[in-house]
């Protein structure tokens, strides 16, 4: 039945209005799915510029941590944290080296297992690690894991761990073993210059009445030529203010400081004409000589004739140190630095230094007096005035050089004496 014509117009219009509905809802889709486009491709802008901005942030983070570390890694000071359990989490390069340890084998031990301290700390060790105690400072001797005797300095303060917030212990650790050495020389200096300035006023004032009573007694003696036991207890008395007279004469050479009458000197023609003078004392006491001369240019700036003594004093003293024989060590080496250097105080205006070692395996200077062997009439000998080494010192001084000595009790002593070399 065929369809009628207003019904098919009715139809079509009604499809034409669906189509043009449709076209215009896929209009619109199309609008919208443009702009979704666009927004996603906004946000993935967004995206990768948070993500750069990110990365850039974590590169600087990582950056700063690094710099801190290397900062931490680079202190001339050792840095050592430990947590409210007593265990080291943090150690430094300066740290390790201190311990005489690689810092990561420090690490969750105890500060007591690590730190081997020589004496009792001024403080409780309790108090000083505690992180309820605040500020705190202890110096202290030390022996490291390498046996090697330092002198420390220890403050420790209390911080907040930025992973949990508990608080714990920050140590920072200061070798200060070479402070202390210029410490003692400054003092020995100190008290040798009072003892000095009090031993030359002495010195003069005994040395006339001495004159007197070595006169009188010579007079005396002249009125008793009859009376062989008088002149005898005179003898003895003569005797006696003539050794005074040396131990004064002695005295005014350590007091006066002597001035060298400076001249070009070969320190190994020096040595062998010191060794050979003292040839017969040292095959007399069955001591072996051992010469290591490793001066290229062993020529310095001083006087032959006293170095000459300073020797003698130093080996004669060596092998006295060895009465049951040993072995007698002469080093030499030489310095090639340029720059100058201060040395006790005063400035040294040579280029180079000479420096001579006198070793030997004998008795060793025990360590309670160790201070005192520069000074004026101390001596562990039965005979002696104990002016040597203050001669020897004051002489070495006087070069414009330095005497530093190691010694370990029953094993022997190593005298240093470091001296201007000369300049060409």
């Amino acid at each position: 039945m065929p369809i009628p014509k207003n019904l098919q117009k009715e139809e079509i219009g009604l499809l034409s209005q669906a189509f043009q509905t449709f076209n215009e809802a896929t209009t619109k889709l199309e609008e919208s799915y443009q702009k979704l486009e666009k927004r996603v491709e906004s946000l993935n802008l967004e995206l990768e510029e948070k993500n750069e901005e990110l990365e850039k942030n974590l590169r600087e983070k990582e950056n700063v941590k690094n710099y801190l570390h290397d900062i931490l890694e680079s202190l001339p000071t050792g840095v050592v944290v430990i947590d409210p359990t007593g265990k080291i989490t943090t150690v430094n390069k300066t740290a390790g080296e201190i311990v005489g340890l690689l810092p990561g084998k420090a690490l969750g031990k105890t500060f007591e297992k690590i730190f081997d301290l020589k004496e009792t700390p001024s403080l409780p060790l309790s108090q000083l690690l505690s992180p309820d105690s605040g500020r705190q400072y202890i110096e202290i001797k030390f022996s490291n894991q390498l046996n090697a005797e330092l002198d420390l300095s220890i403050s420790s303060s209390t911080m907040k761990s930025p992973l949990n917030g508990n608080l714990e212990k920050t140590l920072i650790i200061q070798d200060i073993t070479e402070v202390k050495r210029l410490e003692e020389k400054l003092e020995r200096n100190n008290r040798l210059t009072a003892m000095g300035e009090m031993a030359a006023g002495i010195a003069h004032e005994l040395r006339n009445p001495l004159g007197s009573i070595e006169l009188f007694t010579s007079l005396l003696k002249r009125d008793l030529t009859e009376k062989p036991q008088m002149r005898q207890t005179l003898d003895h008395i003569t005797n006696g203010v003539k050794k005074m007279d040396r131990i004064i004469s002695g005295l005014l050479v350590f007091t006066r400081s002597p001035k060298p009458n400076t001249r070009r000197y070969n320190l190994h023609e020096i040595l062998d004409e010191v060794l050979l003078f003292n040839d017969l004392l040292i095959r007399k006491n069955e001591v072996k000589l051992v010469k290591n001369y490793h001066c290229r240019d062993p020529f310095g700036a001083g006087d032959a004739d006293l170095l000459n003594q300073v020797f003698t004093n130093f080996i004669v003293n060596a092998v006295q140190a060895m009465p049951q024989g040993g072995e007698l060590t002469l080093s030499t080496i030489e310095s090639s630095e340029s720059e100058s250097s201060s040395v006790e105080g005063q400035q040294n205006s040579w280029n180079g230094q000479l420096m001579l070692t006198i070793s030997d395996t004998g008795l060793g200077i025990p360590a309670h007096i160790k201070s005192k062997i520069f000074n004026p009439f101390f001596t562990t000998k039965d005979h002696g005035t104990g002016l040597g080494l203050a001669i020897v010192h004051s002489t070495v001084k006087a070069h414009n050089g330095s005497i530093e000595f190691e010694s370990l009790e029953g094993k022997g002593t190593s005298f240093t004496i470091t001296l201007p070399a000369w300049q060409s």
